[in-house]
């Protein structure tokens, strides 16, 4: 992969940012995962929900909160 060593060192940087930043915005409720907009029917949401934490659909509220936070 000549040539290619900023694109390996920026990728790895990310991953590591985006692990860590995960726990931090968890603390303050705001999770990862699917976010229903309106379109996801309940059998839908009840395979997401086997997959992801909180056992929860995140909501447009929770996309607010999160915009709001990056914003302080």
């Amino acid at each position: 992969m000549s040539g290619e060593t900023a694109y390996a060192a920026t990728k790895e940087a990310l991953d590591a940012f985006v692990k860590t930043f995960v726990v931090e915005v968890m603390e303050k409720g705001i999770t990862q995962g699917p976010t229903d907009l309106g379109g996801m029917n309940e059998e839908w949401k009840q395979h997401l929900l086997l997959n992801f934490p909180f056992g929860r659909i995140g909501t447009l509220h929770d996309a607010a909160r999160l915009i709001r936070f990056f914003g302080e």
